[in-house]
Parts: C-alpha cells; sequence; structure tokens
C-alpha cells in the first residue's frame, strides 16, 4: 500500500496534462499511486492519459460516459478509490515543486493532524507566476482554530494542490454539494479541519493555473460566489460550528465591502448582493446596523484614500 494516493480529476485540460503528470511522477518522494479520473472530456484528453496508463504508479484510470456536472463528485469518485490514508488531489491544469510530498510527509507523524498545507502562488498558461500572497510561515494550529482565523471571510485554502489530508477525516458527499454549486471544496475543506490539527510547512510549492477554462473563472467575486459563500456559512451555523457572533462579524465584513465598491455598481445589482447577507442575517437571527454599515464603509474609504490600510 502506497503512503499517498494522487488522484487527478481531468476535464479539457489536454494542454496542461503532461506539464501536471511531470509534477507528480518527477517528485522526490516516491511511495504513492496515482488514479487518474477523466470526465468525458472532449479534447485530446485520453490520448494524453493513455500514455501513463502503464506506468507503474498509476493504480487506475477512470473514464465518465458522461460529465459528472461537478468537481466534488469526481474528488470523491477518487477518494474511494484510494488505497492509501493520505490523498493529494492534482487538479489536471495545475503543478507543484517536486519537493512538495517530501516536505509535508513528516508532518503525517504529528499528534492528530489531519490536513498538511504548503502555500500557493497563482500562474498562468505559461506557468509564468501572475500573484503571490503573503505566506502564514510554518506553524501547527488546532483545526477550528485555523477555520476561525483564515477559512471564513475569504478561504486561505483556495486550491487543493497545496494540500494532502488524511483519509478518514474526508467528508462524504451530501446535500451541501448541490447548495453550493460554485464552491462545494470550501465546505469541504472546513468541515475536514474541525477533525483534528492542520500542519503548514510554509514554502510556496503549489501552483493554481488560472485560465478561461479553469472552474472558478469570471466567477470571483459574482452573486454565485456570494451565495455559495452565504449557504455555506448557514449550513455551518446549522451544524453549530459557528458562532452567533462569528456569522455577525462576517455578515458585517462582506456588507462594509459592498458598501464601499456601492458607487461602481448598478444600484439592482447592489441590493441583490446586500440581500444575500441581509437573508443570512435574517435566517440566523442576526441584527446588522445598516448605519454602522455605512459608516465604518465610509471610514474605510478615507483610509484608503489617505494611504492607510483598512482592518
Amino acid at each position: 500500500m502506497a503512503l499517498i494516493s494522487v488522484i487527478v480529476p481531468n476535464y479539457n485540460h489536454a494542454q496542461f496534462l503532461e506539464r501536471r503528470f511531470d509534477s507528480i511522477f518527477n517528485q522526490t518522494f516516491k511511495d504513492f499511486e496515482v488514479i487518474v479520473l477523466d470526465d468525458a472530456s472532449t479534447d485530446e484528453s485520453r490520448n494524453i492519459i493513455e500514455k501513463y496508463r502503464m506506468h507503474p504508479q498509476v493504480k487506475a484510470v477512470l473514464y465518465n460516459d458522461r460529465n459528472s456536472g461537478s468537481p466534488m463528485v469526481q474528488w470523491q469518485k477518487g477518494i474511494s478509490a484510494a488505497t492509501s490514508d493520505w490523498i493529494y488531489i492534482a487538479e489536471s491544469d495545475d503543478t507543484c515543486d517536486l519537493r512538495l510530498f517530501e516536505c509535508l510527509v513528516p508532518a503525517f507523524q504529528q499528534p492528530n493532524i489531519v490536513l498538511t498545507l504548503t502555500e500557493v502562488q497563482y500562474i498562468n498558461g505559461k506557468d509564468e507566476i501572475v500573484l503571490r500572497f503573503p505566506p502564514l510561515g510554518e506553524g501547527q494550529w488546532k483545526g477550528s482554530d485555523f477555520v476561525n482565523r483564515y477559512m471564513l471571510y475569504n478561504c486561505y485554502l483556495c486550491n487543493s494542490g497545496m494540500a494532502i489530508f488524511r483519509k478518514c477525516a474526508a467528508p462524504m458527499l451530501g446535500q451541501w454539494q448541490q447548495q453550493l454549486p460554485y464552491s462545494p471544496d470550501y465546505y469541504f475543506w472546513i468541515r475536514l479541519m474541525f477533525q483534528g490539527n492542520i500542519y503548514n510547512n510554509g514554502q510556496i510549492m503549489a501552483n493554481f493555473r488560472k485560465h478561461p477554462k479553469e472552474f472558478t473563472h469570471g466567477k470571483w467575486g459574482s452573486i454565485a460566489e456570494h451565495l455559495d459563500h452565504a449557504n455555506m456559512l448557514r449550513l455551518l451555523f446549522k451544524e453549530n460550528l459557528l458562532s452567533l457572533d462569528a456569522i455577525s462579524s462576517i455578515i458585517q465584513y462582506k456588507l462594509i465591502g459592498l458598501a464601499t465598491q456601492q458607487k461602481g455598481m448598478d444600484k439592482n445589482e447592489y441590493e441583490d448582493y446586500v440581500g444575500v447577507w441581509n437573508s443570512l442575517a435574517q435566517d440566523c437571527e442576526v441584527r446588522i446596523s445598516h448605519s454602522k454599515v455605512y459608516l465604518l464603509a465610509f471610514i474605510r474609504k478615507l483610509k484608503h484614500k489617505f494611504g492607510f490600510k483598512y482592518k
């Protein structure tokens, strides 16, 4: 049995597949198996995948006759087929550092670790770096503490290629998958984090490729993204994983952000966005002072105008 099961979900990423496979098979740590999933691609993906079928570390190549319509369905299919205790989901359009496994494997032995992380950077179709984030630095956290600090306002774990997780801690498919069509992975990671501790090695070793065929392309900041975020928080609150104070703080944060951008938005569009968060407040019985929201948004704009960082 291999130590790590590497799951490679693919849909129409033929142009990136070989670079993804190279970043896996050339890892300095070799104790892993590979499961390749193709979600009824219509490009040249199958021809490329078949070149790797006989590789000694490829455990399975699974093709769908019809597109599943959901990356999360493919994730769960791969997790079910995996024989290892640790899972790495390597989306087919991304790449990673060749030392990624070697650097994260030692943390597997630490008590109660269910998730190991590295930092991520954005790349384009030519493998050029387009965005880097300030690293958290090496450290270990209790999962619930990490969620409250880094996952609720925005999703720190934005790319599966920056994480290796314990198979037994992964949540199974449920109604949440249908309720979160834009970002089911957001809920997936948070639920997993609540199962134990998290280790981050503090190094940039994952490359998240941004391109027109990428699943979330053009959706960041959209009404769909806001709806998914609010619905995810609603689920976590109903499951008693989030406090009323946490929900209230996040809603206020989102409304302040929207009020700050209001002049650049159509009136109806702005009301739709605000309605998403007002609905969440109503469902969770949270009282929001909109006069306070507009005041804090005004202060935020002033600070931005005069060069102060908003907190």
